[in-house]
């Protein structure tokens, strides 16, 4: 049984000061050998200024949904531990998330920066700055194939300084998080199954 996990560096965290005082992500099984246990982790902070072969089953989509929720119950879990206030689920936050994770499984990349956006452009046309002096993100991604669960996916977050730094980050108040599934998923992900979580943070003041 084969195992890797990888990281990447997150940018050096920032915050903008705006001139003006700006529900779970989408969930789907998409269809696009050996069982093959990878965890890939990859971490992002930054404060800065259903395509062809895609099907959403019930049952699968449910289940999804279930493990968004596990994944909440488990940062505020280590939140808590540590002293830290717990996160609320941010409607727009899930939205940029979901958006996110769909994106990667269907042209086959892992990284921040989308393939039509950056990073910043993306989670902002979700988690506006408009109207807020402060807007603070960060994201966390994971992938497993041909699964992952909650409790993995916090572990291995915390195992790595950058992802742990995002994760006990004090002053966090809305986070949105979206799992999706594919099957054979191109480019990156090798034709494996895959499950990608995508964790994204926010503060707006």
């Amino acid at each position: 049984m084969a195992r890797s996990i990888r990281t990447c560096m997150p940018a050096p965290f920032r915050t903008v000061r705006c001139a003006d005082s700006g529900g779970f992500g989408n969930n789907a099984a998409v269809p696009v050998g050996p069982r093959v246990i990878a965890a890939v982790v990859c971490a992002f902070l930054l404060a800065p200024t259903a395509g062809a072969g895609v099907s959403a089953r019930p049952a699968k989509a449910a289940e999804l949904l279930r493990l968004d929720a596990r994944v909440l119950e488990e940062v505020n879990a280590v939140r808590a531990s540590h002293g830290l206030s717990t996160v609320q689920l941010s409607g727009a936050l899930a939205a940029a998330a979901g958006q996110h994770s769909m994106e990667m499984v269907l042209d086959g990349y892992f990284a921040h920066d989308g393939m039509r956006a950056s990073y910043s452009r993306r989670l902002a046309a979700y988690y506006p700055r408009a109207r807020h002096r402060r807007w603070t993100v960060a994201e966390n991604l994971v992938w497993g194939s041909p699964s992952i669960g909650a409790r993995e996916a916090v572990r291995l977050w915390l195992h790595s300084p950058e992802h742990r730094a995002n994760l006990l980050r004090p002053g966090w108040r809305d986070a949105g998080i979206s799992a999706v599934h594919a099957q054979a998923a191109p480019g990156v992900f090798q034709g494996l199954d895959v499950t990608v979580i995508t964790l994204d943070f926010g503060r707006r003041r």
